[in-house]
């Protein structure tokens, strides 16, 4: 797998499930080995249900670990998979497959459970934890390799190890199981009393589980290894590599299945006889009970009772009258418990020997009498019959199932044989040799295919041959052609970058990864940078590219910079106040113009042109603290003139004829427009000096709007329009300086008036609202909207540019500074707030504004806007 691939699936699928889940199962099997523990002993409940429960906790907390596992097991290293392959191995044999099948082929009371319990709960884990490790420890010489761990390798001994272990873990697994059983019959004999023959059912069933589970670990693992095997032979090349006979494993695989399939078969049909014979004794034992028991009435002496019960035996058993519980001393404890608590009933007793017991309550005697029949010698009889027949009959099967296995070995090894002999003489003969199995079947047309792709494969070597020759002159010719070319490019290179030098503007080409591809000379020098370093370097780190506060504008992804990479080109100048950072740590202003570079749709690069702009930020700053200092030397005069127009119109100084006044109120109302163009040019210089001050206090802003309204209220009459007023109840008051918020909408409602037709509609909507839909908290949004001239398209991009008015406005409306939205968008964005507009020339333009209710922060300065 790739290593890239690796990574992301390690981030897709991380092992944290299967850890917790591995937990989870651990957790399982100390608690249920706890359980069982206690229950031998006697203080908690089991039997079949509570056993089967138990196991199937088990298989529950283990199937969960093996589907969290077998999705993310390539994240996990081969010693771990390892580990797990084992694992579930004796999951799923000695948890699942070996109690189902202990159920259908084993007779057991209730102590024979418990013990058998702690076997599979206790001695399971253990003996299984040990022959993982042991299996563990000899894997991981061979898991190292594959991990890439392994420090130093003998690929030829290491491969030996890959054909041996297959072998070494089954032979392992075998004897493990083994063992197990063997000290499970031991308990069961000595702890348990369980009967011989149930012991011998139980050893059978161990030994042939332990075949089984041997050759499913020689299988998997043989498989689990035929990877590495491939990786050995191409990591070091190796040749004559030792091989195995398909036809032995072929033949071990096949004769141990079997065999243990008839051993394990052969149980079943054990217990069956066991069952058959059993019905059959209490068939027979209740047919003499109805037979002689309406006799005990009419005996009175104790030896005729008993000699009437002793006509009620079947075979070799007995009959007696329960007297005191030391007769039910032979019996275990679940056959005593049926006996006295129950009228009557018939029960398998498993304490040393098998036996079949019926029991009644005799009302001719008020006692309880109990019939007995061992079922030994009907054991006997069966292993007679097994010795004499089955097992001949079993051990023919098995040679002959070995036989005809071994014939089809060889008619399937035989053709291979064949093809592989056929295929080396072929290929050093391929027109004069032919290969001919005869089976008229698959390995024969495989064997057609060989012998075809040898000889296209001589055709292709002959027509390569001849290819070469004629190619090397083609090849010389073109490398001729190719040396010119290189030479013209080396030119065409040698010009391109005597180009790129000449310009006087820093010059830099990016790639789609942010590294430098190339840069011109301007460019080290105004940053201070070696220029014979600067390619290949990352330009986010060679560039340091910062606003106005000091913050880089990298961050943001949909900033400035992103902007290049989904293909849109990026212009900057004074006004968006970027600066660019030297190596020595000093800021300098620039002009950018960045253009992403395009193929096939896709942006493949940028390439961005800058200029050292502040010798333009000099001035742009000495004209606005001229204008400061000329409209602040201009206040005065005109003020003068204000006050002396409003006296001589107030007729103060004499009566004034009609002309009179209508000239003095042309000259108060041009000295007006002037004092607001002084104004405006005043609060323009403070906001680019950053020189004016903000006073925030606790007022609303729905009272600003109203009285704002009123202020302007004569012109809206004199145009007879309709204004449309919606504020929110829930707008709050906040913390903000009321002449700032004054001048916002003075400056939007001014404008909607008077660039829109009489009689037209003016909205002013005050709301609380989302900003996103994922916002917690809400935001305050103004709207002013209108259905006047609106502003063309083309130009809406300098809308918020100072001493701009839009062209389709100019004959209509002669008066105007085209500083108000400039010093609005200023305020808001003082204000942390954002302010954006809708509009359509001829149908009218909306205005929308969303402040912060935390309001203003109070910034100290000279005065404030006016």
């Amino acid at each position: 797998m790739p290593q890239e691939l690796e990574k992301e699936e390690r981030k897709s699928n991380p092992k944290t499930p299967v850890i917790f889940a591995a937990i989870l199962t651990a957790c399982s099997v100390l608690g249920v080995a706890i359980y069982s523990f206690f229950a031998l002993a006697g203080d908690l409940p089991l039997n079949w249900v509570v056993f089967f429960s138990l196991l199937g906790l088990l298989v529950f907390f283990n199937i969960i670990l093996f589907i969290l596992y077998y999705r993310r097991r390539r994240i996990f290293s081969i010693r771990t998979q390892a580990f797990m392959i084992l694992w579930f191995g004796l999951t799923v044999w000695y948890w699942l497959f070996a109690p189902i099948y202990d159920f259908f082929t084993l007779n057991l009371n209730s102590l024979q459970l418990r013990w058998l319990a702690y076997d599979y709960f206790w001695e399971v884990p253990v003996l299984g934890g040990v022959y993982i490790l042991l299996c563990f420890l000899v894997f991981w010489p061979i898991g190292a390799y594959a991990d890439g761990k392994a420090k130093s390798v003998n690929p030829d001994s290491l491969y030996r190890q890959t054909l041996r272990y297959p072998v070494f873990i089954a032979v392992a697994g075998f004897l493990f199981s083994i063992i197990g059983y063997v000290f499970g019959s031991f308990q069961f004999a000595n702890e348990a009393m369980m009967p011989r023959m149930e012991q011998i059912k139980n050893t059978l069933n161990g030994v042939m589980i332990s075949v089984l589970i041997a050759t499913l670990y020689y299988l998997i693992f043989d498989n689990f290894l035929g990877g590495i095997r491939a990786k050995i032979e191409d990591d070091f090349s190796l040749t004559n590599l030792k091989s195995r006979k398909f036809y032995v494993k072929f033949i071990g695989v096949i004769a141990s299945v079997t065999l243990s399939s008839l051993a394990l078969f052969g149980v079943l049909v054990l217990q069956s006889y066991q069952n058959l014979v059993q019905e059959d004794i209490y068939a027979r034992m209740q047919a003499k009970i109805e037979l002689y028991s309406p006799e005990l009435l009419f005996i009175q002496s104790d030896e005729e009772i008993q000699g009437l019960l002793d006509q009620m035996i079947v075979d070799n058993g007995k009959v007696f009258v329960v007297e005191n519980l030391a007769k039910l001393k032979e019996f275990d404890g679940d056959t005593q418990e049926a006996i006295l608590t129950k009228s009557a009933g018939e029960h398998r007793d498993l304490n040393e020997t098998i036996k079949a017991v019926v029991f009644w309550q005799e009302p001719y005697l008020d006692k309880k009498i109990v019939a007995v029949t061992y079922m030994d010698d009907y054991y006997g009889r069966a292993g007679h019959f097994v010795s004499n027949f089955s097992i001949m009959g079993a051990l023919f099967v098995f040679l002959l199932a070995i036989g005809v296995i071994i014939f089809l070995v060889n008619i399937i090894t035989r053709p291979v044989r064949m093809l592989a002999e056929g295929v080396s003489k072929a290929s050093k003969d391929p027109d004069h040799y032919k290969i001919h199995l005869g089976t008229a079947d698959e390995f024969e047309d495989l064997s057609h295919a060989f012998l075809n792709f040898v000889k296209e494969t001589q055709k292709s070597r002959k027509d390569i041959v001849s290819l070469n020759l004629s190619l090397g002159t083609k090849v010389k010719q073109q490398t001729r052609e190719l040396s010119q070319k290189v030479n013209e490019l080396m030119e065409s290179k040698a010009k391109d970058e005597a180009l790129i030098s000449s310009i006087g503007d820093g010059m830099i080409a990016i790639d789609v990864s942010g590294n430098i591809i190339v840069a011109n000379e301007s460019a080290a020098l105004m940053l201070r940078q070696d220029f014979n370093k600067m390619a290949g370097a990352r330009f986010t780190e060679t560039v340091p590219w910062v606003d106005g506060n000091g913050d880089s504008i990298y961050g943001n992804k949909k900033g400035t910079f992103a902007r290049l990479f989904l293909k849109q080109k990026v212009t900057s100048g004074m006004a968006d106040n970027y600066y660019f950072v030297r190596t020595d740590g000093e800021k300098f202003p620039v002009a950018v113009t960045a253009t992403p570079v395009v193929v096939d749709k896709k942006a493949v690069g940028a390439v961005v042109i800058f200029r050292d702009i502040t010798h333009e930020k000099d001035i742009d700053q000495a004209k606005s603290e001229f204008v400061s200092l000329a409209s602040h030397q201009l206040r005065t005069p005109l003020s003068t003139i204000s006050w002396y127009t409003e006296m001589l119109l107030d007729e103060d100084a004499g009566k004034l004829n009609d002309n009179q006044k209508s000239y003095l109120h042309e000259v108060y109302e041009g000295n007006r427009r002037m004092i607001d163009l002084v104004n405006a040019l005043l609060n323009v210089s403070r906001i680019e000096l950053g020189t004016f001050a903000v006073d925030p206090e606790q007022m609303s802003i729905v009272d600003i709007s109203k009285s704002v309204l009123a202020e302007i209220k004569p012109d809206i009459t004199a145009k007879n329009m309709n204004i449309v007023e919606k504020y929110d109840p829930k707008v709050p008051v906040i913390n903000a300086d009321p002449k700032l918020i004054r001048i916002i909408f003075q400056n939007l409602l001014t404008n909607a008036v008077k660039y829109t037709p009489a009689k037209g509609t003016i909205t002013v909507e005050i709301k609380m609202d989302k900003p996103v839909p994922t916002a917690i908290k809400e935001d305050i949004f103004i709207t002013v909207a209108d259905n006047g001239y609106g502003i063309p398209k083309n130009q809406q991009d300098k809308i918020f540019t100072k001493l701009f008015r839009a062209d389709n406005i100019k004959p209509k409306v002669t008066s105007g500074t085209g500083l108000g939205l400039y010093i609005v968008k200023s305020i808001i964005e003082q204000a942390n707030g954002k302010v954006s507009f809708e509009s359509e020339e001829n149908k009218g333009t909306t205005f929308k504004i969303v402040m912060p209710t935390s309001g203003m922060e109070k910034k100290l300065g000279a005065k404030g806007l006016e």
